[in-house]
């Protein structure tokens, strides 16, 4: 194989490591970036089916590294138009990495609706000495710059990284920068963000052996075929075992899409790929919720990803609505707990945007609650104790507190005896009632705690808490519950209450007024749950949770349906030796996804069987290099296997175009196989 570097790169032996894609791109001169003619004799036709994985990945490199040239070459030739900021700060922290501090970010382009930029780890960023104007007038004018990369994000001094104004970079600068009067004045301005073509080359050098080779390099015809030992299965036969209303609710397409894939993936003999395709309207976004929801159920270990945090949003927010559907209300029509810690979603905050309905399934905001659920001060390991406190001696706490009053008392009308201050008011101090102490501190104590249990409900995997303690948190919640609506919604007697809440179980029956003898009996029951739950969980390691580090591998390990990117699914091989890996991938939006990309997921240890969701007919992924276009860099994994006649399930019924738009999309793109849904057939339906 030829070395991929520039000029001057090292040998093309396979033995030499391959250098780092930032390494290569940071070699480049000006001449080469604009150099269309740069790979033209290394980018050759990427095949149809391949022979190895080394052939196969190696197919894809010079390609990367072509498309990596071309979209660097198109922002460099509008860099007037990039975000740009002095450069305040500059100091060289250990070889080639520097800390570097700047004013603020001018957005100078002109598109609008366009987000403030913000600095992010794997940004390509020019320093030069000059304000930034074209390349050839920083050329023309002695301009001087080098490349650099986003490191890492530094924290300003409240703690907040959402600054970007403080970072560290790798930059290979000479020493005549230090010297040179020129650069006294330094901007940095954003180029590009490699991260994703940088994951994208670490992963074709990997060279890892895949599980799902056959599948994916289609070395023979046995990709599509059933496997022998499990076609006496009965086809379908896990129908029964599905929800009943979610499945009622699919057309027969894509009942039988779901169950073909579930036949699949129960296979432990041989691995394969499943596609479905979902022209627009078809309900593919409906459909793989479903399915997502039948994995999530029977606990199968799967990683969800796509090309866009949009679409992993969409297919998430979906997932999570089905989950909370499936609880519903109780009897009495409250919302009962539900829980999602089988469920994690992880990738950047804001270009998510994760809001109320993804939240309690992002890893971060997961990581918080938890910290703060077991934190010593203000978790359940405090408020539990606390509650079993309250409620256990709620008289004798409430007769310390009417002497410490008392105490209180004496001391300030003593000070004013000896200060001659006359007394005002001689009124006995009214001291406050059993009823308003008990509901103070009942109130005081309950509210921390049903967080804390909500917490553990919602973000702990239930093989972790056990199904046991998820009941006991129901119980004890709706107990709680009761409890105060009584005590809010009752007329109560303080005297009574005391008296009732100072009576031994045993004697409860002595109580001559039924009201107050329910409320005990609720309190007694409250204690005994609480008692109970406080034993139970003690016994569980909680040793993991004392750092977010911690936590995050926890959430991790507990989760069996993971969502992100497919770039992003780079983190889990980190995560790799820490826990269960997954053996289903499914791509959603696949036909969208560059077949190179979504190498980095199908490269995880232990991917068995792909589920690929998506339709060729609609936009692909988007290429910058003609080059690489030609040679078929842009093509999808969906599309590649679809050109060699690999089985699809097609969701044939459309319920979104009135027949007369749908008419033509139907028969110029799928051969008239996309019928209309009756709601579009429907006189009604005008839109």
């Amino acid at each position: 194989m030829d070395s991929p570097g520039g000029a001057g790169a090292g040998s093309g032996r396979k033995k030499d490591k391959p250098r780092d894609l930032t390494d290569i791109v940071f070699s480049w001169s000006v001449q080469e970036i604009f150099n269309s003619n740069l790979y033209r004799d290394k980018v050759g036709s990427i095949p149809e089916s391949f022979q190895s994985v080394e052939q196969y990945l190696a197919s894809y490199i010079f390609p990367l590294l072509e498309e990596t040239r071309a979209s660097l070459c198109s922002t460099m030739q509008n860099v007037s138009r990039r975000p740009f900021a002095e450069v305040t700060g500059f100091a060289e922290d250990k070889k080639n990495a520097y800390h570097v501090q700047v004013d603020h970010w001018r957005n100078r382009s002109t598109d609008h609706g366009k987000e403030p930029y913000k600095t992010l780890p794997g940004d390509v960023l020019m320093l030069t000495n000059a304000e930034p104007d074209t390349i050839p007038s920083l050329e023309r004018f002695k301009g001087r710059w080098a490349f650099a990369s986003v490191a890492e994000i530094v924290e300003d001094a409240d703690g907040d990284a959402q600054t970007s104004t403080r970072f560290k970079v790798k930059a290979f600068l000479d020493n005549e920068v230090k010297d040179d009067p020129t650069w006294q004045k330094m901007y940095a301005v954003f180029v590009t963000n490699i991260v994703t073509n940088n994951r994208m080359w670490n992963v074709l050098h990997r060279f890892r052996k895949l599980k799902i080779e056959k599948g994916v390099l289609c070395m023979d015809s046995a990709a599509g075929i059933n496997c022998n030992l499990c076609i006496t299965q009965s086809h379908g036969s896990g129908e029964e075992s599905l929800d009943k209303n979610l499945f009622g609710s699919l057309n027969k397409s894509q009942k039988k899409a779901i169950l073909a894939c579930l036949d699949t993936i129960k296979c432990q003999h041989r691995s394969a790929v499943e596609m479905i395709q979902g022209p627009p309207g078809t309900g593919k976004t409906k459909t793989v919720a479903a399915l997502l929801f039948t994995l999530l159920k029977r606990k199968h270990r799967t990683l969800v990803c796509a090309p866009t945090n949009v679409a992993v949003k969409e297919l998430a927010s979906r997932v999570v609505q089905l989950v909370k559907q499936s609880v519903c209300t109780n009897s009495h029509g409250e919302s009962l707990l539900y829980n999602l810690g089988d469920m994690l979603c992880f990738g950047n905050n804001e270009r998510m945007k994760v809001d109320s309905d993804m939240e309690e399934i992002f890893l971060d905001h997961r990581i918080d609650c938890v910290k703060w659920c077991f934190s010593v001060a203000t978790g359940w390991q405090h408020c539990l104790p606390s509650l079993i406190d309250t409620l256990n001696d709620c008289v004798g706490q409430y007769h310390i507190f009417l002497e410490n009053e008392r105490m209180e008392n004496e001391r300030i009308e003593n000070e004013r005896m000896i200060t001659s201050k006359p007394n005002g008011n001689k009124s006995k101090p009214e001291f406050k009632s059993f009823l308003k102490f008990f509901k103070h501190r009942f109130k005081s104590s309950s509210e921390p705690l049903r967080r804390c249990l909500s917490i553990l409900c919602t973000h702990i995997s239930k093989s972790f808490l056990l199904e046991h303690n998820f009941q006991d948190i129901k119980s004890l919640l709706i107990l709680l519950d009761s409890l105060e609506d009584s005590l809010c919604r009752e007329k109560l007697d303080s005297r009574k209450l005391e008296e009732a809440f100072s009576t031994d179980p045993s004697s409860l029956k002595t109580l001559a007024d039924p009201l107050y003898t329910a409320l005990s009996m609720k309190r007694h029951e409250c204690l005994s749950v609480l008692q109970t739950l406080n034993t139970s969980l003690r016994r569980l390691n909680f040793a993991t949770f004392k750092s977010k580090s911690k936590i995050a591998e926890f959430c991790y390990q507990g989760a069996s349906l993971i969502f992100c990117t497919a770039a992003s699914s780079y983190k889990l091989y980190s995560m790799e030796t820490k826990m269960e890996p997954v053996s289903l991938l499914v791509i959603d939006e696949a036909a969208q996804l560059k077949e190179c990309e979504s190498m980095i997921p199908l490269q995880l240890r232990g991917v068995r069987h792909a589920i690929l969701v998506g339709d060729e007919c609609q936009l692909p992924a988007m290429v910058e290099s003609k080059l690489s276009s030609k040679a078929g860099f842009g093509r999808s994994l969906f599309e590649r296997l679809g050109s060699l006649g690999h089985p699809r399930h097609l969701l044939n019924i459309q319920y979104r175009m009135h027949p007369a738009i749908s008419l033509f999309p139907t028969s110029t793109f799928y051969q008239n196989q996309i019928r209309n849904g009756p709601n579009v057939t429907s006189k009604s339906y005008g839109k």
